[in-house]
């Protein structure tokens, strides 16, 4: 599945797009690796997968 995610820090926000993983802990772990830093807040979109919003 793919996602999109924009994450809040003490640094400020960051803005992934179309990112791989299993499911959202997986997202959420691959991120954290990236950042290196405290996630304040993270809000995330499936864009491809398993369920897809029509929106």
């Amino acid at each position: 599945m793919t996602y999109d995610a924009v994450v809040t820090t003490k640094e400020g926000k960051h803005t992934y797009q179309n990112i791989e993983a299993r499911n959202e802990q997986h997202l959420i772990n691959k991120i954290s690796k990236d950042l290196k830093t405290e996630i304040v807040e993270i809000e995330i979109k499936k864009t491809f997968g398993e369920e897809f919003n029509y929106d």
